[in-house]
């Protein structure tokens, strides 16, 4: 598990694992309420 605020990585490599978690909930809550 990396950790989030790790200093290795950069804030490109932050910014795409956020919006990665953001694209998998919506996509867990559509199927959910679906």
């Amino acid at each position: 598990m990396v950790r989030f605020t790790s200093p290795e990585l950069t804030d490109q490599e932050r910014a795409l694992l956020v919006a990665t978690g953001l694209f998998v909930d919506l996509q867990y809550f559509e199927k959910k309420a679906s």
